[in-house]
């Protein structure tokens, strides 16, 4: 039988890693469903840095700052049109307003990277694909990276809270960008780094993250996308526990469908039984 995907990415292990369920509505049953506002966003305010960032390599300057704001302006009407998935205090405010935000928070991201994090740049490739062959994979590993530049890569994060002190240090997107840049052009990069742009109520705060990596991060990145294979390739799709963040109607897409969603409400009787068991016995399986 053979593995059930064409290709993981690194996208598709993290969410395997978050929730399983998630991962097999997504990527076995095909159901795709609608982004919310802060993706369409965010997709929005990357489409319009990349027709600045793309100019900027063609014609050595940036582009008119109309130009990134109209791409972010259509990207917004675009995506709401196909579809965006309101949540319940969405759904009681005018969806003509939410748009209207939509498309001025994307200005506004699209600005900050435009006067603060562009200037300085000097990209080589942008929204670079990838496809890697790894020997001890059933499959191969697909991504893109957003941009190159001279020795570095760099990745755009857009979003309203502020990321963790390493969160570049801990990306397991970042270390799969730097290996598949190995692999590209035959040369670990020198850095890779995050640019995150934070939407707040007065405006964007930028925070840019640099780190490094080596062999030993490219060997636990490519372990855990082995442990991932075996597990699907099992059919065993564990359910995020309820605690995390992504296991919400917020985060979640398939809430509403998922048995540990919205229908776990749904009563079951167990015969369950215990026994007595000592704190560093063989008979302990829990933690303390």
């Amino acid at each position: 039988m053979s593995f059930p995907v064409q290709h993981l990415s690194p996208s598709s292990i993290g969410m395997f890693s978050r929730c399983g369920r998630q991962f097999m509505y997504r990527y076995l049953e095909g159901l795709i469903i609608p982004p919310g506002i802060s993706a369409v966003r965010g997709r929005a305010a990357h489409t319009g840095i990349e027709v600045n960032v793309l100019h900027m390599m063609e014609a050595g300057v940036a582009a008119p700052l109309e130009a990134i704001e109209g791409a972010c302006h259509d990207t917004v009407n675009t995506e709401w049109e196909k579809g965006v998935r309101l949540l319940p205090d969405e759904q009681e405010q005018s969806e003509k307003q939410l748009r209207g935000e939509a498309i001025d928070g994307a200005i506004w991201l699209a600005r900050t990277h435009y006067n603060e994090i562009a200037p300085n740049l000097k990209p080589t490739h942008v929204e670079r694909w990838f496809e890697l062959i790894v020997p001890s994979l059933p499959c191969t590993i697909k991504g893109r990276i957003d941009l190159q530049e001279g020795g570095g890569i760099r990745d755009l994060k857009t979003g309203k809270a502020y990321p963790l002190e390493d969160a570049a240090g801990r990306s397991p997107q970042l270390t799969w960008y730097a290996l598949a840049v190995k692999a590209l052009d035959g040369e670990l990069p020198d850095y890779v780094s995050l640019d995150h742009l934070i939407l707040t109520k007065t405006g964007v705060t930028y925070r840019p993250q640099v780190a490094h990596r080596d062999g030993d991060d490219f060997n636990r990145e490519i372990h855990r996308a082995q442990l991932a294979a075996y597990m699907i390739d099992d059919g065993r799709f564990q359910p995020a526990t309820p605690d995390q963040w992504c296991c919400t109607p917020k985060w979640c897409g398939y809430w509403n469908r998922c048995p540990y969603g919205a229908k776990q409400a749904t009563t079951v009787s167990y015969a369950v039984t215990g026994k007595p068991a000592t704190k560093n016995g063989e008979e302990e399986s829990f933690d303390e």
